[in-house]
Order: C-alpha cells, then structure tokens, then sequence
C-alpha cells in the first residue's frame, strides 16, 4: 500500500510540469456546484490548503455516518480488527502485512 502511495506521489511529481499542456475535461457535475443561472460562482479549481482540510472533514464525516447507520460497516471493522489482532500476536513479516492491508482495503 505504501509502494502504491509512493508510485502516485512520484507520478504526480513527474507530470506536474505538463498539467498546463493538458486541457481540464469539463465536469459532468459542474452544474451542481454552480453555475451561471444559480447566481451561485464556480469555486476555483486551484490547490488550497482550507479546501483539502474540508475536504477531509467531509470525507471524516462520511465515515462516522456509515459506523453510525450501516450494519455491514460494523461487520468489516469486527473482522479487520480481528485480522489485525491475529496478525500481530502470529508476529507476521511485513511482506504478509502488505498481502493483508491489500486484503482488507
């Protein structure tokens, strides 16, 4: 899972000098986030730090709602914690681990 985060961060790192050669798809949700007859602005599209942490929050928020009204979601983190817990006291090596995290995302 980390060899897969590292891969799209040095992706990411590589291609950031073409993102102005690239032209940006239109959304088809645009419509929803604002639009001229809404009288609503269109949020710019550019990095800000206030917009990822709200994004998190919301992200956060969406989690909390599943634990509080899906009973499945219950079920999957009964079972991932017993995963964890059985793979900690079986002391397993971190190529395993790696097979497990995949396993359970």
């Amino acid at each position: 899972m980390v060899c897969c985060i590292l891969l799209a961060a040095l992706a990411g790192l590589l291609l950031w000098p073409l993102r102005r050669c690239i032209k940006p798809r239109r959304s088809a949700l645009k419509w929803r986030v604002g639009d001229e007859t809404s009288g609503r602005s269109i949020p710019s599209t550019r990095f800000s730090v206030s917009a990822r942490i709200r994004s998190i929050t919301y992200a956060w928020n969406g989690v909390a709602h599943a634990i509080r009204t899906q009973h499945n979601t219950w079920i999957h983190i009964a079972a991932t914690l017993g995963v964890l817990i059985a793979g900690m006291s079986l002391n397993l090596t971190v190529n395993d681990w790696r097979w497990l995290a995949l396993a359970i995302a």
